[in-house]
Formats: C-alpha cells, structure tokens, sequence
C-alpha cells in the first residue's frame, strides 16, 4: 500500500493572531505607564501584582491623549464600545483578567489583596490586574549574579586562606540573622497568645512580618489588634438595622397629628333595605 500524500507543507503561525499579540502587548505597556489610570498594587495568590479600575482605563482610551501616544500600530477609540473591545482583546491574549478584592485581615494591611473572577464584564467599579510582565534587566542581572555565585562557591577550595575567612564571617551573619529572624517570629506568636487571654482579641507585633511586602514596610507598623475580617462591616450592618426607616415615618406622623389636630371624618355606610308592614 502507498502512502498518502501530505496535503501540503506544515502551516507557519498565523500572522494576523502574532500581530494581535503585539498590539495587546503594546497596549498592556501603554495602559501601564498612564499615571492618570492609577495603577495600584496589591497581591493575587501570594504574588505582587498591579490593578487598575476599568473606569478609568476607558476614560484614558477615549481621551485625546490616547490618540496622541497610539500612533500607527494601536486601534482607533471613538466611543466606550471601541475601548471595551480594546479590553476584551486584551483578555484574548491574556494580558489581564478581572478581580475582586478581598475583605482586609487587618486595619493597617499594606496591600489589597485579590481573588479572581470568572466573569469577564466591564462596569466601571470593576477592578482588572495585569498579568504581563516584560523582562526585566534587573532580573537578568540578578540570574547573571546568582550564576556567578554558585560558580564561586564551586570554587571554594582554590579560595585564598584570606577569601575563607571573609566568607566564613559573611556566613555566621547570615545564620545569625535568619536565627533573629526565627526568633522574632516565636516571640511574637507568644505575645500574641499571651495578649489573647490578657486584652481579647489580641495583639500583633510586627503585624506585616510575614506579608508581601518590602523589608521596611514589613517592620511597619510596630503593633496592632487583631481583627477579623468583616467584623466592622457587620457592627455597620447591625447599626443600619436597628434604625428602621418604618419607625421615621410613625415617629413623623405622630408629630404631625399633635401640630394639626384633624377632625375624625365619618365612616362611609352603604345603602339599606328596610320593610314596612301594610296597614
């Protein structure tokens, strides 16, 4: 038996979906370097990321100063169907993706974090993150820097004596902080149990040591209460329920009846049938 001919060479990559591809990516860059969009970070799944809201992404892309910056390669944006349509192609290639924020763990969190939503709408409360990094060189260079290092450390025996020495010191540091580090954070799970019994609901110390967060801001604030999240959401709720508007409204009608006294107004009777005896 003779075997089928191919239908033809493999097919190359479509061009129409690899130009898509850049103008979502350039697009993404450009929405990333507006200040008036106001990109805020936060932390999705235990990662930094940045969010934006999409009331203002459309606003920016029906601006004039989108116009300007867009140049030849970047769609026309006339109306708020076109920008929602610029955020639609976005999403096909994956550069964002909707979210919702989470309630805060505790009053002074640093950044928000978020929780991902499936459905892909475009109201403008509704809050969208970046997925798209572009390599960094900073991140180059540190790969650079760690590749060198493993090498040096491969190296240790042809060190000089000096070299060692330096070393050996430059490692009692290094433990002796992760042992501060491990430390702190047993002391301040004990205070916390402590403060538990002693003052409910209890007290934090170094509140963002563990957070995602830079390694000053993980020292701020010094302390703080726990508390649960949405507690002060349901003190509001239960506030708002105990103030009925019904009980306005008699209290407004009682008042008005005492000012201006209103006479009682007969009772309607309908119409009777009575018989009378012949004489």
């Amino acid at each position: 038996m003779s075997a089928k001919p191919q239908n033809g060479p493999p097919q190359a990559p479509n061009e129409e979906a690899v130009k898509l591809r850049k103008t979502a990516i350039a697009l993404t860059e450009l929405i990333k370097s507006q200040k008036d969009i106001k990109i805020k970070p936060a932390v999705l799944n235990g990662k930094r990321t940045t969010y934006f809201r999409v009331k203002r992404a459309l606003r920016y892309l029906m601006s004039d100063a989108y116009d300007k910056k867009r140049g030849k390669d970047l769609p026309v944006v006339k109306n708020r169907e076109e920008a929602v349509n610029v955020l639609k192609l976005l999403i096909m290639n994956s550069m964002i993706v909707r979210v919702e924020k989470l309630p805060a763990k505790h009053k002074k969190q640093p950044l928000v974090e978020l929780q991902i939503n499936r459905n892909q709408d475009f109201q403008d409360d509704m809050h969208y993150v970046i997925l798209y990094e572009r390599l960094q060189k900073r991140a180059v260079f540190g790969a650079l820097a760690l590749v060198l290092i493993v090498l040096a450390l491969i190296f240790y025996p042809l060190w000089p004596t000096s070299m060692r020495k330096g070393a050996y010191y430059m490692s009692m540091v290094a433990i002796g902080f992760i042992l501060s580090f491990v430390g702190l954070v047993i002391v301040r799970f004990i205070l916390f149990c402590i403060s538990c019994v002693i003052v409910s609901p209890g007290i934090w110390l170094f509140p963002n040591l563990l957070a995602d967060v830079g390694f000053v801001d993980s020292f701020k604030p010094l302390w703080c209460w726990n508390e649960k999240p949405g507690k002060k959401s349901k003190k509001h709720a239960k506030a708002k329920k105990s103030v009925k508007p019904s009980d306005t409204k008699i209290e407004a009608s009682e008042s008005v009846s005492t000012a201006i006294p209103t006479p009682a107004q007969p009772k309607y009777r309908g119409p009777t049938i009575e018989e009378v005896e012949e004489e």
